[in-house]
């Protein structure tokens, strides 16, 4: 207390400011570093969003930071009370932000990883990360993703990135490889069959294109 005491307004002004600025940072890093592991159109509404949330939690923690540090100061109880509630608001959504942004970047990441446990993949269908349905996408495209969670993506309206996604895993059953190939939409047709072309069931010769670009299942001999 006493060293408040000998802090003039422009140096409680500071505190305040590098204080504030070191919370709203840490959030707007997080949030922006997911940017990094997603290619996406959206990372660019994300950085904005991150900079102007951020910007505004910096400016109003360090205006309550500082009145907060006054009414210590010049023994104001119960501002000081009302003021420190605020304070911890504003430290209590950043600190959430931040657990949002640290579950989010674990779950992109796990969806990806083949090394994930199959549980932890069925755990993570649907999860929202800000980035459209990239998980979904991701699980749909890993390898260890179990054949009944690669079934219920099939079809699914709007996913056309997780169909599209289903088309060059191995391990997506030979029915809807064959449905996929169906596909009549112009618009993402070219991009499910190109997805078909680099699947190993295509290139070892287990599911083949007829001259439709349907694909068939290659006739064994008994």
């Amino acid at each position: 207390m006493e060293f408040l005491k000998k802090l003039n307004k422009i140096q409680i002004a500071l505190i305040a400011i590098v204080f504030s600025f070191a919370i709203a940072f840490t959030k707007y890093k997080l949030e922006v570093n997911l940017t990094n592991i997603v290619v996406d159109a959206q990372a660019g509404i994300v950085v904005v969003f991150a900079f102007i949330t951020s910007t505004i939690l910096w400016v109003l923690l360090a205006l309550s930071n500082y009145k907060l540090i006054r009414a210590f100061i010049d023994g104001e109880r119960s501002k000081a009370i009302v003021l420190g509630i605020v304070v911890a608001v504003f430290t209590s959504l950043a600190a959430y932000s931040v657990a949002g942004s640290v579950e989010k970047r674990r779950a992109l990441l796990d969806s990806k990883d083949p090394q994930t446990v199959p549980q932890r993949l069925r755990d993570l269908v649907g999860y929202q990360s800000g980035f459209g349905y990239e998980v979904d996408n991701r699980i749909a495209s890993n390898p260890s993703t179990p054949i009944d969670v690669l079934e219920s993506f099939y079809g699914i309206e709007g996913q056309i990135g997780t169909d599209i996604r289903l088309a060059s895993n191995s391990h997506t059953p030979n029915h809807i490889l064959i449905g996929l190939s169906k596909r009549s939409d112009k618009l993402w047709r070219e991009h499910i069959l190109e997805s078909l072309k680099r699947n190993p069931k295509v290139k070892g010769n287990e599911l083949y294109f007829d001259t439709d670009m349907v694909l068939q299942e290659t006739k064994r001999a008994d």
